[in-house]
């Protein structure tokens, strides 16, 4: 519940916020738990953009001695393997990069376009880490271009 009081000089209300509101906030607003939603934004999109790309690229032809409803049961199930790949994927970088972007700006003390542009270098740059130096160093330059492009899309 919020606590009214008057500014003074103004007479104009002021709204406070109760301690318990301020704690929620600060648990809102730590890296792990905005990590973790970004992550869980991404499973959803990710299940999302997977299932629709997964009905498109199914071949629905069907198989000698295959009724219609199992092939829109093999279809279902493309869809669905396809939807879950695509969720793991697109959850792990929401996950990486939030986490990444919220401790880079925690570290340098300012939210700006730059913290973005290190956030998507460091996240693309692990994202390749298999792929060996040069696939991290394009993966660093994509990530953090793209990262810094949707960033400075989004603050204006």
């Amino acid at each position: 519940d919020y606590l009214r009081e008057i500014m003074p000089h103004t007479g104009l209300p002021m709204w406070t916020i109760s301690p318990e509101q301020l704690q929620a906030s600060d648990i809102m607003h730590s890296c792990p738990v905005r990590g973790v939603l970004s992550g869980v934004g991404g499973l959803g999109f990710g299940a999302l953009i997977g299932s629709v790309t997964g009905a498109f690229n199914f071949d629905s032809t069907r198989l000698p001695a295959e009724t219609l409803t199992q092939m829109l049961k093999r279809g279902a199930k493309h869809s669905g393997q396809n939807a879950w790949r695509m969720a793991k994927v697109f959850g792990a970088i929401g996950l990486a990069y939030s986490t990444v972007e919220c401790y880079v700006e925690k570290y340098r003390g300012k939210h700006e376009l730059a913290n973005s542009t290190i956030a998507g270098c460091l996240t693309g740059g692990a994202l390749a880490v298999r792929t060996g130096p040069f696939g991290m160093t394009l993966g660093c330059a994509g990530f953090a271009l793209f990262s810094t492009a949707i960033d400075a899309l989004m603050d204006n």
